[in-house]
């Protein structure tokens, strides 16, 4: 997603969404010679992100308008995870809101709520996103209540023999059985779909060039 804010279509921010995204971020790296980046969103994709960029040399700053990491665990377990990402020399910026960037000849700044600012060479955009369901509708599978493709426990949709794998899926909790969009169902029932995982082998593009992963049958 793409909030309406000033400066946010500057040379420099990106999103990340499909494997194009990544070797477009990648080469932008390479190419710009990248040495500080900001993350805004400190979700699962949005701290991989910062993983793969600390790896890579670049010094990180991480802003989240929460008051941890990874909204959908306890703060307790969130924060091992802010002392970790301090620890590796990433710059933390929890409850903080970005209000507009703004590209010089000496880079982009990210202005927050707060009044501080953020000096960057890129800002990667990690603050949500929306189940892309307009092919499953054109075809006629079921949308969940949540907007999500309706899967069951098999993450087999509405039409026998297809499966709908990620976090565009609507998949029944293990515990309360209520249904939400979700990211956690993708790895402990990614086995049950046979499909691969394609997001963390995006990511892991940023440090090296694997070879794709096989297409999947009957799959969305």
């Amino acid at each position: 997603m793409k909030p309406p804010l000033e400066g946010i279509d500057s040379e420099g921010i990106f999103t990340l969404r499909n494997v194009d995204d990544t070797d477009r971020i990648k080469a932008y790296l390479a190419d710009k010679q990248v040495k500080r980046a900001v993350v805004v969103g400190a979700g699962f994709i949005g701290l991989e992100m910062a993983e793969n960029l600390h790896h890579a040399g670049v010094a990180v700053s991480v802003v989240e308008m929460g008051n941890q990491v990874m909204a959908p665990i306890d703060f307790s377990m969130a924060a091992p995870v802010h002392q970790h990402l301090v620890q590796k020399g990433v710059s933390l910026y929890l409850e903080e809101g970005v209000t507009h960037f703004q590209r010089t000849e000496q880079g982009l700044t990210v202005f927050l709520k707060s009044g501080k600012t953020i000096p960057a060479d890129m800002v990667l955009l990690s603050i949500g996103v929306r189940p892309a369901t307009a092919l499953v509708q054109q075809v006629g599978l079921k949308i969940g209540e949540a907007g999500g493709i309706w899967v069951d426990e098999h993450l087999e949709t509405s039409a026998k023999d297809i499966y709908a794998v990620g976090d565009a899926i609507e998949y029944p909790h293990p515990l309360t059985g209520n249904r939400g969009s979700t990211i956690w169902p993708i790895l402990p029932t990614a086995r049950d779909a046979s499909l691969p995982i394609i997001w963390p082998w995006a990511i892991r593009r940023f440090m090296k060039e694997p070879s794709a992963p096989p297409s999947p049958k009957s799959s969305i």
